[in-house]
């Protein structure tokens, strides 16, 4: 019996649901989504669990009730050689808005992108991954012009901050305004 067919079985026999947080790994710090658990490399799995009309795309990705990340931030944090798979499935899903601000353990509001941004050099993420994720995200209708708390004027948003990169961000930096410049992304947009 392969690992799906043991997925099928604990939910379709067991009545397992697929939004429950029983779930850990190594790597979670608290009991973790169903959906964060097939993140680890099983592409089978995690399209079983999408195919589930119960299943909350949208849901916390564990059950701490001081994080605010979601199935999307997981799929951002994974390290599994699938991960542009699961980010992009996850992020183009119709119910998942990749703008959505979400606040984590300081309170502060992200959105998908500025999460992946802040994270620089703090969770070793290699360059090449980082940009297939920005590049994901940019495709999925990340807007690189919204202000937040962390960039609270025009001056300070994210594409600011892009741009005045240093040091060993830097080089990763500037590939991503290049991408951004090529997708033609960089001009504000008019203000209504």
């Amino acid at each position: 019996i392969g690992l799906v067919e043991a997925l099928k079985f604990l939910i379709e026999e067991k009545g397992v649901g697929v939004n429950d947080y029983h779930w850990t790994s190594y790597a979670e710090r608290a009991p973790a989504h169903l959906l964060v658990n097939a993140m680890a490399e099983d592409t089978e799995c995690f399209d079983y669990l999408l195919s589930r009309e119960e299943l909350n795309i949208t849901a916390l990705e564990n059950n701490d009730p001081e994080d605010g990340s979601r199935l999307l931030h997981a799929a951002i944090m994974c390290t599994s050689s699938k991960h542009p798979y699961f980010l992009s499935t996850i992020a183009q899903h119709p119910r998942v808005d990749v703008n959505e601000f979400v606040s984590f353990d300081e309170g502060e509001g992200a959105t998908a992108l500025i999460l992946l941004v802040s994270m620089g050099r703090s969770f070793n993420m290699p360059d090449q991954v980082w940009m297939e994720k920005f590049e994901i995200l940019l495709k999925a209708g990340s807007n690189i012009h919204l202000e937040t708390e962390m960039f609270a004027s025009p001056n300070d948003a994210l594409l600011n901050q892009l741009e005045k990169a240093i040091g060993g961000e830097a080089e990763k930096y500037q590939k991503a305004l290049a991408l951004i410049k090529k997708m033609g992304l960089a001009e504000r947009p008019p203000t209504a």
